[in-house]
């Protein structure tokens, strides 16, 4: 479905992709998705354009997208060094992820017991 969305924006806009989607912030993470040839090139274009945006929860948010996006096509490494994580750790969806994830492991560790306190003793 992603690269339906991307052709379309990239018949419409062939020009500068960044640059098009630009007219439609929201869209920007999709941008990370297009079929290229230099698909770390489109990331870091992506990257340049979410540092000029002045309000930072709106940058924390598309930032955390272009990570998770970015994840789809490119390693998570690569996007990882490219991508700003002080300022995804701003992010709504970051935090409540975050949450969730803690929820769950301290949810485990009570459920193991006794036998997973052995087993996270000897880790």
């Amino acid at each position: 479905m992603y690269d339906n969305v991307c052709k379309l924006i990239a018949e419409t806009y062939a020009q500068d992709l960044v640059a098009s989607v630009e007219l439609f912030l929201h869209m920007l993470p999709f941008a990370v998705l297009a079929q290229t040839e230099q698909p770390m090139q489109v990331l870091q274009q992506v990257v340049q354009r979410l540092e000029t945006i002045l309000d930072r929860a709106v940058k924390a948010n598309l930032s955390t997208y272009v990570y998770g996006l970015a994840g789809l096509k490119l390693d998570k490494v690569q996007a990882k060094r490219i991508l700003r994580e002080d300022i995804m750790k701003e992010s709504a969806t970051y935090q409540a992820l975050r949450e969730e994830f803690l929820q769950y492991r301290a949810r485990c560790r009570c459920s193991r017991g006794i036998y997973g306190a052995v087993i996270e003793a000897k880790r």
